[in-house]
């Protein structure tokens, strides 16, 4: 059994979540509930389709949303998003994962992002695997720009690719013959046309 099984919340939460999930939303109310602070009041936002269950949301999620939808949450109603798992979200200096919200890649908020025109957007998973290699990247102490959230599936392939050279650069001489013990032969190249002999 899952800690979210044995404690379900009426909200959701990154354990309801299992990969990116787009909803519609019906509406953004402000609620009054009871948490170690005492009594707090927060927006949640409810879906009518897609998730199934009301949000807490928070600063972050609410600018992403007005990004995309305007400052007014009366309006966001019938809007597409998409909400997914960040794994580089941190609480108290410590990374834990939170939930996140964009446009869906197929939503026409998504295709009218600047700059993007009709090429298709970075896929949930495409985001996924970028935020898991920066928060590996960020432990060997290598900082990574988040590319812009209408980057294409093709340029966020190349964002992956730089990444993943990042973890794994070449290695010198030095570093290979101390792995080794002895310092290799070097390779000879024969020359296109000549003959060995």
């Amino acid at each position: 059994m899952k800690r979210s099984e044995a404690f379900p919340s009426k909200y959701l939460s990154k354990d309801d979540i299992h990969g990116p999930t787009v909803g519609t939303i019906l509406k953004v109310e402000i609620e009054s509930f009871e948490s170690e602070k005492g009594t707090e009041s927060k927006p949640i936002m409810y879906f009518s389709a897609g998730i199934p269950k009301p949000m807490v949301v928070n600063n972050t999620n609410w600018m992403s949303i007005e990004d995309l939808y305007g400052d007014e949450s009366d309006n966001w109603t019938g809007q597409p998003i998409e909400v997914w798992v960040d794994p580089a979200v941190a609480f108290g200096g410590k990374r834990i994962g939170g939930l996140r919200l964009r446009a869906p890649s197929t939503s026409p908020a998504a295709a009218a992002a600047p700059g993007n025109g009709s090429a298709n957007l970075a896929t949930g998973e495409q985001w996924e695997m970028f935020y898991s290699l920066a928060g590996t990247l960020e432990g060997k102490g290598i900082a990574f720009a988040e590319p812009p959230d209408n980057i294409t599936a093709q340029g966020m392939l190349k964002v992956i690719a730089s990444m993943r050279a990042k973890l794994a650069p070449r290695r010198t001489e030095a570093e290979i013959t101390e792995e080794l013990g002895y310092a290799p032969e070097p390779v000879k190249v024969q020359e296109k046309g000549s003959r060995a002999g």
